[in-house]
C-alpha cells in the first residue's frame, strides 16, 4: 500500500458484500460488541426462563428487538450491520442446549444472563460440526437488511471442562466477580 503524497485525496476502497450495495469509504463502520439489551427485554427473556411465557413468543419477540437493532444501525449509516446478538443471552449457554452430549438438568433461571449447570453425558461432536441455530439465526438477520452483516461464530469460546470424579465431566463457566 502506498502513502499519498501530502495534500492529494486518500483513495476510498470498494468492499463488496456477499448481496446487497457496496460499501465506498475510507473505512466501513461497524459495530462492537451487543447491542444494548433494553429493560423490557430483560424482563421478558428472565419470564420466559422462569416459564411465564413460552419460548414461541420469546422468539416473535427477539423477531421485533432484531428488526429494530438493525433499523438503528441503518439508520445511524452503520456500513457493516449486526443481529446485535440478542438471541445469544450469553454464548455459552446458547451454544451448550444445542450440543448433543450436553446434558442440563434444570432450564429455569433465576436471572436470563444466569449460566447453566450442564454436564457432558456422551462423546461430543467433532470440532467442525456446526451449530445448530445459528445459521437461522444469520438467515433471519440476513432476510431483514440489505447490509454486509458481522455475525457472531464460534470461534474463541473459552470453556474449561473439569471432572468432577464420579459424575464424569461438567462444565465450569465463567462467572462474574473476583474469586468466582
Amino acid at each position: 500500500m502506498t502513502t499519498p503524497a501530502p495534500g492529494a485525496e486518500p483513495r476510498s476502497v470498494d468492499v463488496r458484500p456477499l448481496s446487497g450495495p457496496a460499501i465506498s469509504g475510507l473505512l466501513p463502520t461497524t459495530v462492537v460488541g451487543s447491542y444494548s439489551v433494553p429493560e423490557w427485554l430483560e424482563r421478558l427473556k428472565t419470564d420466559c426462563y422462569q416459564r411465564r411465557i413460552s419460548t414461541a413468543h420469546l422468539n416473535e419477540i427477539h423477531d421485533v428487538a432484531i428488526k429494530a437493532a438493525l433499523k438503528d444501525q441503518e439508520l445511524a449509516g452503520v456500513d457493516v450491520v449486526s443481529d446485535g446478538e440478542l438471541r445469544r443471552d450469553n454464548n455459552i449457554d446458547y451454544l451448550l442446549v444445542r450440543i448433543p452430549g450436553v446434558e442440563i438438568p434444570h432450564r429455569a433461571k433465576t436471572d436470563y444472563y444466569d449460566y447453566y449447570e450442564a454436564k457432558v453425558t456422551r462423546p461430543l461432536p467433532a470440532p467442525t460440526a456446526t451449530v445448530p441455530g445459528l445459521a437461522a439465526d444469520l438467515a433471519f438477520t440476513r432476510a431483514h437488511t440489505d447490509r454486509p452483516i458481522k455475525f457472531w461464530r464460534f470461534l474463541a469460546i473459552v470453556a474449561t471442562l473439569a471432572s468432577d470424579g464420579a459424575n464424569g465431566i461438567g462444565f465450569n463457566g465463567p462467572r462474574c466477580g473476583p474469586g468466582r
